[in-house]
């Protein structure tokens, strides 16, 4: 007997339900679960009885289910009942409930700025310009990972904000969007010297956006810089 579809102002699941009064099969919204929606659509046609009890079982005792026809008879006080007409049912198909638009993320560009002080301490900085849509009030994270001029991850046993997991060098921070389609001109990393080897190394970069599970939406390798870290 179901046949279901959608309440065409909020999207609200409705099955077919009988007239209790004449037999005729008519769709029938439930009532919507946003406390001021009143859309009561059946179809093309109207039942009467309380918004309330939209949606329950029309042969539920003490309930007035009736289709518009018969609710016609009932405010003219008209007798008797209409005879079903047998015509192809004008029951109306909405579409399946809208998908959410998958994430989306482009990293732009990346600049590298070297002997930067932060909080007393010098280091470099990445200054990351990139777009996300589809992704608004949700956190993401912005990650870059650095590697050895060979393409090796870089091994650090230094302060745990700069290391992933697995034990390598990174630096990232969070984000939160506030629309639907967000820009963001200079986003920063910092990075302090004493997180690298000692010495003069050549380094790369890549940068990732991920989403709140760590599934990446965008990368991007940095070209090649050196750094000399002090013992």
């Amino acid at each position: 007997m179901s046949n279901r579809s959608y309440c065409p102002t909020h999207r609200f699941e409705y099955d077919s339900v009988f007239c209790p009064r004449c037999g005729v099969q008519h769709d029938s919204v439930f009532k919507c679960s946003t406390p001021t929606c009143k859309v009561a659509i059946f179809a093309g046609d109207v039942f009467a009885g309380p918004v309330d009890d939209f949606g329950k079982p029309p042969t539920q005792e003490g309930l007035n289910w009736y289709c518009s026809q018969c609710a016609a008879r009932r405010r003219t006080g008209a007798s008797g009942t209409h005879r079903p007409t047998p015509s192809v049912s004008t029951a109306v198909s909405f579409p399946p409930r809208p998908q959410l638009a998958p994430p989306k993320a482009r990293i732009d560009r990346v600049l590298k700025l070297f002997d930067v002080w932060n909080n007393g301490r010098p280091g470099m900085e990445f200054h990351i310009h990139f777009h996300i849509a589809n992704y608004r009030g949700e956190s993401g994270r912005v990650c870059a990972f650095v590697y050895e001029e060979s393409g090796n991850p870089v091994r650090n046993d230094g302060e745990d904000r700069y290391v992933t997991p697995s034990g390598f060098l990174t630096v990232q921070e969070t984000f939160t969007p506030a629309h639907d389609q967000a820009a963001y001109s200079d986003f920063r990393l910092f990075l302090p010297y004493n997180q690298f080897y000692s010495g003069s190394h050549n380094y790369y970069a890549v940068m990732e956006i991920q989403d709140g599970h760590g599934n990446n939406l965008d990368k991007k390798r940095t070209g090649g810089f050196k750094v000399r870290r002090h013992s």
